[in-house]
């Protein structure tokens, strides 16, 4: 399958609401619309079918690749069509200087192949900046090609946040971000420290 059949594909198997973008990176019109769901999915056409895209698999480092959960990835770069604007609103927390007690966990707007929901760390002090290019990930899903996600700017890793699968994913939100013993960021509960946080962890923009 091309990259325009992969797209065709994961409309028809996750429908339009996997092209949201509720937190994090986004791209909206001159007026300040927001493009996502439909639209998204009409820009990503018209690269696609302009050829306004390239495979950069090779180029992306290999801790940014996520591991096990959809299969072999592939990277695609893709150019912004000019009369929108988009914004990357997220990065590695090695790369921001935000303070800990801004962060906080909530479930991406992205499951797992198996419908369990997936965590992400957000915070409301990232100052988004302007960008003209995006990256469309492709990975397996139930039985063939989908896209993972799409998104403007830079490729971040997929980092897990180790131990939170112990802790129910209706009480990610009452988790607190603090500085450990040693200084690094550690994500705790009321009464236990759950892990301590990998600095290329990917922080989003809250939405």
């Amino acid at each position: 399958m091309n990259l325009l059949e992969i797209l065709e594909r994961t409309v028809d198997k996750l429908g339009l609401a996997h092209f949201a973008r509720p937190s994090g990176s986004y791209i909206q019109e001159k007026d300040g619309t927001r493009i996502a769901g439909k639209s998204f999915v009409e820009l990503l056409e018209w690269a696609l079918e302009t050829g306004r895209f390239e495979e950069v698999t090779n180029e992306v480092p290999t801790f940014k690749k996520p591991k096990g959960n959809f299969g072999n990835c592939q990277y695609f770069r893709f150019e912004m069509p000019p009369e929108v604007e988009a914004f990357q609103g997220a990065d590695m927390l090695i790369d921001l200087d935000v303070d800990l007690d801004t962060l906080r966990v909530q479930e991406s707007n992205h499951p797992a192949q198996d419908g369990s929901p997936i965590p992400e760390i957000v915070t409301t002090e990232i100052e988004p900046r302007r960008v003209n290019f995006g990256h469309i990930i492709v990975g397996d899903f139930d039985g063939g090609r989908a896209v993972w996600t799409a998104h403007p700017g830079e490729v971040l890793p997929a980092t897990p946040i180790e131990g939170i699968d112990q802790v129910p994913a209706d009480t990610w939100g009452t988790l607190q971000i603090v500085h450990g013993d040693s200084g690094e960021p550690t994500l705790t509960t009321p009464t236990a420290i759950v892990s301590t946080l990998s600095m290329h962890q990917t922080i989003k923009l809250a939405g």
